[in-house]
């Protein structure tokens, strides 16, 4: 446990925090938190990987159905992706609207510093890019934005309240820290807002259930409705719907780390070495859109790619090599679409504003 997460727990009349406190200063805190750690997250030396490190295919496929929604709703091509990363997405996506000979824009919005440098190392030169620290820095720059909001896995690492029922009774879930100066959970009533949002929302908790609460969903719809006047926003990520979130197979809830490509049931162990994620409840996240004014579509990310033409860049080859770039695209085709992991694990959640056309 690093000095400013203790501090942050001793310094409340409590000495006890909330789960999303906990995950704030275990993956953003800016000198010890995960992701602003000098290491690997990304790929095969990382922690995890995304589709854009797969292949930068699924990169071009995306690059292309900006374009379209771009000519077909009449909107800039002006692309502000959250949650950049490493800006592997960034570099080629432009190069793909580049080598189209495109006017485009693109803005990238990344709170970690260690991701901005890297960022910064690969797209480098060109002007249309441009990088931001946060939405904050990010709207008061732009101001009125009319374009496409894209993010990929950004939600899942935002920092959740979690909630359990027990002996009929609903508690937060707090962390605080042992005698043997390790952290523990600790259960404390829950608060009226944690209560009206329970109600709210229609989650309905069985007996030993414990559930992640994404309060954070309203502030980011707040972020980006403020700033965006016309447009589609994207958001790609794994998640469930309420139906889903009441299988019993979930009942110990989605929140998770992941260290060295290994799945970690217990992310209070050595808070800032491993990246900690949830399941984004998708109807919550839809819920709250249409407050701000957007129409929302689900739909698996398979279903996605194959409407946005994936199959459309297959490439036909003689090689006999397996090794051999066309055989590599391929075979990354056929995982988004046909794989089980990757084509059955992550939805798109499509979004308006702005525009009378149908999404």
């Amino acid at each position: 446990m690093f000095p400013s997460l203790k501090d942050r727990i001793q310094s409340d009349k409590n000495r006890l925090i909330s789960y999303d406190t906990f995950i704030q200063y275990a993956l953003y805190d800016q000198e010890n938190g995960y992701y602003n750690l000098s290491k690997p997250k990304v790929g095969k030396e990382g922690d995890f990987y995304t589709s854009s490190h797969i292949h930068n295919v699924f990169s071009q496929v995306l690059a292309n159905y900006f374009i379209h929604v771009s000519q077909s709703l009449e909107i800039p091509l002006h692309i502000c992706e959250i949650g950049s990363g490493d800006g592997t997405f960034a570099k080629a996506v432009c190069e793909f609207l580049r080598k189209e000979g495109l006017d485009y824009m693109y803005d990238a919005v990344e709170v970690s510093s260690e991701h901005r440098v890297m960022t910064s190392q690969i797209v480098n030169g060109q002007e249309a890019f441009h990088m931001f620290n946060s939405l904050e820095e990010w709207h008061d720059k732009r101001k009125e934005f009319n374009g496409i909001l894209f993010s990929n896995e950004w939600l899942d690492a935002q920092p959740v309240k979690v909630v359990t029922k027990q002996n009929e009774e609903l508690y937060e879930i707090c962390i605080g820290i042992k005698e043997n100066d390790t952290l523990e959970e600790v259960l404390y009533p829950c608060s009226q807002d944690i209560l009206d949002w329970l109600s709210s929302f229609n989650y309905q908790l069985i007996e030993g259930q414990r559930v992640e609460i994404p309060f954070y969903m309203d502030s980011l719809y707040e972020q980006i409705s403020q700033a965006m006047q016309k447009g589609i926003m994207l958001t790609l990520d794994y998640g469930y719907t309420h139906m889903e979130l009441s299988h019993p197979a979930r009942i110990y809830g989605s929140l998770r780390g992941y260290a060295n490509h290994h799945m970690k049931d217990n992310v209070l162990h050595n808070p800032g070495e491993m990246d900690i994620t949830h399941h984004v409840h998708w109807d919550t996240w839809m819920k709250i859109g249409e407050k701000y004014g957007f129409q929302s579509k689900l739909m698996k990310q398979k279903d996605f790619l194959l409407e946005a033409n994936i199959l459309d860049f297959l490439t036909e080859h003689a090689s006999l090599d397996p090794f051999s770039e066309e055989h590599k695209r391929n075979r990354a085709i056929r995982s988004f679409v046909m794989g089980d992991q990757i084509a059955d694990s992550f939805e798109v959640c499509v979004q308006s504003k702005g525009i009378k056309q149908p999404i």
